[in-house]
């Protein structure tokens, strides 16, 4: 009989270059968290990695401790279809490329 096949559970964290207070968590099967404190804004997602590695994740969650999310940051995910937005968040800066991106993709 053989061994049953589990898949690893693939852990990857990431911090930003711009803000050290930024990481983002990503565990197999669930959405890329985003923790830290106040705003976050499109400089952010320099983390060291290749540009371009946001479009990856479609699965987002602003985590408590993000107060404010400015202009660029979330139309670096241009794959998003599924948003979560912890209370702490007060105000988010929409722009038309943000817009069409929510509506594009049936955000929820």
């Amino acid at each position: 009989m053989e061994a049953p096949e589990f898949r690893q559970r693939r852990i990857e964290m990431y911090y930003s270059k711009h803000n050290h207070d930024i990481k983002y968590i990503f565990t197999w099967g669930k959405p890329l968290l985003v923790e830290g404190k106040g705003e976050i804004c499109k400089e952010d997602t320099d983390t060291g990695e290749p540009e371009g590695w946001t479009h990856e994740y479609s699965r987002l969650h602003l985590k408590n401790g993000i107060t404010e999310v400015k202009k660029g940051f979330l139309e670096t995910f241009c794959n998003l279809k599924m948003l979560i937005i912890d209370r702490s968040v007060k105000n988010i800066e929409m722009t038309d490329e943000l817009r069409a991106i929510l509506q594009n993709n049936s955000v929820t």
